[in-house]
């Protein structure tokens, strides 16, 4: 069947129940936002609680451009758990979604990256012909992105293993609407508001109400802290101490730590 991408390796536990902090917008606005994220618990064993205070996972920033963030999820799954828990891991700027329908498709957009769904226009099986400089010239002039920002989000291919053996599936929310013109055959796709089949069959999938078939193991890293680096003349050289938590799930696994030093304009420095 048609189904989206998802990397098994940053899903939430089976059967868990996310915390969620909406951090700004008007109660109607929290309101909406909370209704229409909770249409992924219908299909997936997972549960979204909305708190006013105390720690959660899932943290939404509701307003303007700020930073100059659109709709965006920091982090797949579990990935957003590294990030400071004084900042978003979710951002929608709200002066852009000016009917339910929009906001309604974006927050579901959004959530599913949340619990570990991809875009599913990178996926191998699509087929896209993209006129790339078109779409390049479009998105500068109407977005502001980069050449590296549009490969990043429309023509970067994910590797087979995230299709989970499943089909293209056009009808995604997590697809971006395509032009006809952004195409060399004219082939297009709308925008999707509403979860697809197939998205209730991936999720279904990846967070079944009993075992999860395909179980990875999957891993956490947290409470990223500040790095201490002290003068070592024992060692003619400096110790470095990097501050974390690092969690397993899953299937068990031996986690091998690796560490690259890199210079102020972010080359990577040769070591042995």
């Amino acid at each position: 069947p048609t189904r989206g991408l998802a990397d098994n390796n940053f899903l939430w536990d089976n059967g868990k129940t996310l915390n969620v902090k909406l951090l700004s917008g008007s109660p109607k606005l929290k309101e909406k936002v909370k209704s229409y994220a909770k249409e992924w618990e219908k299909y997936a064993n997972l549960k979204f609680n909305f708190i006013e205070s105390g720690d959660a996972q899932i943290r939404v920033y509701l307003g303007d451009s700020k930073g100059n963030f659109g709709h965006v999820t920091m982090g797949l799954g579990i990935r957003c758990l590294m990030r400071d828990p004084n900042d978003f891991t979710m951002h929608f700027d709200t002066t852009n979604l000016v009917t339910d329908k929009s906001l309604r498709g974006t927050v579901l957009h959004e959530f599913g990256h949340a619990i570990g769904l991809m875009h599913e226009h990178m996926s191998p099986a699509s087929g896209i012909k993209w006129n790339k400089e078109i779409v390049y010239a479009r998105l500068k002039l109407t977005q502001g992105w980069s050449k590296e920002m549009v490969d990043a989000q429309l023509f970067q291919k994910y590797n087979m293993s995230y299709t989970n053996g499943t089909n293209y599936d056009a009808k995604s929310i997590m697809h971006y609407p395509i032009s006809r013109w952004d195409t060399q055959d004219g082939y297009a796709v709308g925008w999707n508001y509403d979860l697809s089949e197939g998205d209730k069959a991936l999720v279904a999938a990846l967070y079944p109400k009993g075992e999860r078939a395909n179980e990875v193991a999957r891993v956490a890293i947290s409470n990223l802290g500040a790095t201490t680096i002290e003068s070592n003349t024992n060692k003619n050289g400096l110790s470095i101490y990097p501050s974390f938590s690092i969690s397993c799930a899953g299937k068990q696994a031996e986690l091998y730590y690796v560490s690259f030093l890199l210079d102020e304009e972010n080359r990577f420095i040769p070591t042995t």
